[in-house]
């Protein structure tokens, strides 16, 4: 789970519930915004969103999206991921009472300064690759994974009992709610919002999420045909596919333009059949023309 912001271009001063000024992800702390939720799955297909006036905190976004995952979903072993801004005492106590699992970035200044030499110099770094160490660590009764990649060190908190490594990999999985964002933002249109009526801007994040998980189900399709296919690419050659009107004499043909490569495997994921080559055939000598007297 992640949040980022989605500003608002226009001049309006009408106050709106959902259009405020917040602390900007875009560096635009000038323009009202509202906050985006997504919550992905662990091979990140979107699972749920949920729009957040522009002045709500992170903290806050994951409060509430916990409880209405408690309200709609009927499994308990859930495993919540998110980085260090969701954390607080009442999101942990939260998560715990619905019984699910968690693992959170952890705030560095919650460690009071005199204790951490003890806590990163003293223990045995433990290799998960070549460039990537790891600690597992039992501190105030809290499970601590700090993992260090190059130079720079990170703090996992978690009650589960994965192992140190996979707690690791399922944190670091977190780039795909920020890739699931910049398609949102990009591809799909979500930025920037023209719209200021709340009905009107919780319908149009709703249709970009839909956009987003019709992209993940047909990536996934074809990357089974071949894993190394562009979804940009393959949108670029399906918006060429044209038909064309050519007369000769007396006989009209309609017929379609080339499918490219990766247009292909998108019909064939979707298990589509191929438009026919001649889409239409027309001869006129063979058309009775009635006229009126």
């Amino acid at each position: 789970f992640d949040t980022t912001t989605v500003v608002y271009y226009d001049d309006g001063d009408k106050e709106e519930p959902l259009l405020k000024h917040g602390f900007s992800k875009e560096r635009r702390s000038d323009l009202k915004q509202v906050v985006v939720g997504l919550a992905l799955s662990e091979d990140g297909a979107p699972l749920s969103h949920e729009v957040f006036s522009g002045n709500t905190n992170d903290g806050t976004c994951f409060k509430k999206t916990i409880k209405k995952f408690q309200a709609q979903y009927t499994e308990s072993n859930i495993t919540f991921v998110g980085d260090r801004g969701l954390i607080s005492g009442k999101n942990i106590d939260l998560l715990i009472a619905s019984g699910y699992n968690y693992i959170l970035g952890f705030k560095m200044r919650s460690i009071p300064k005199a204790e951490r030499h003890e806590i990163f110099t003293n223990k045995k770094w433990k290799p998960i690759t070549k460039d990537l160490e790891y600690r597992d660590i039992d501190y105030k009764g809290h499970r601590l994974v700090i993992y260090q990649l190059f130079d720079g060190i990170f703090i996992l908190s978690t009650n589960t009992k994965l192992k140190a490594e996979e707690i690791v990999t399922r944190y670091r999985d977190l780039w795909q709610c920020e890739s699931g964002f910049r398609t949102l933002k990009s591809e799909l249109e979500l930025q920037p919002l023209f719209h200021r009526k709340e009905r009107r801007i919780r319908s149009h994040v709703f249709i970009c999420f839909i956009a987003l998980i019709f992209k993940n189900m047909l990536l996934k399709k074809m990357r089974k045909l071949d894993n190394k296919i562009s979804y940009l690419k393959t949108l670029r050659e399906l918006k060429t596919l044209r038909a064309m009107s050519i007369k000769i004499y007396k006989t009209t043909l309609v017929v379609r333009t080339e499918i490219k490569t990766n247009a292909k495997i998108a019909f064939k994921a979707l298990q589509t059949a191929f438009p026919k080559k001649v889409l239409k055939h027309e001869n006129s000598s063979r058309l009775i023309v009635m006229r009126s007297k």
